[in-house]
């Protein structure tokens, strides 16, 4: 699969899974960021939650038309996240 914003975002972060330090260190594939489940993420910019499911189990693409899309600040070249308004 090519790569997303996220999977982009996330190797910008140096993101890895935070319930395996510091004995391992796990980069997160992209068929977890699309499972429903959560992802305890370490970046270096500090801890990072992704959840699969939001808000009564509702999923990302349920959520789209009340999101609206923001810029990361101080981040050149990162990509835009949608974020639930």
């Amino acid at each position: 699969m090519p790569p997303n914003n996220a999977d982009a975002a996330l190797l910008n972060l140096d993101a890895c899974s935070r319930e395996h330090l510091p004995s391992k260190r796990l980069v997160p594939e992209r068929a977890q960021l699309e499972s429903p489940g959560a992802m305890l993420l370490l970046t270096r910019l500090g801890p990072l939650d992704v959840l699969g499911t939001i808000a009564a189990g509702r999923q990302y693409h349920e959520l789209m038309d009340r999101s609206r899309t923001i810029e990361l600040a101080d981040a050149p070249h990162s990509p835009s996240w949608v974020c639930p308004t």
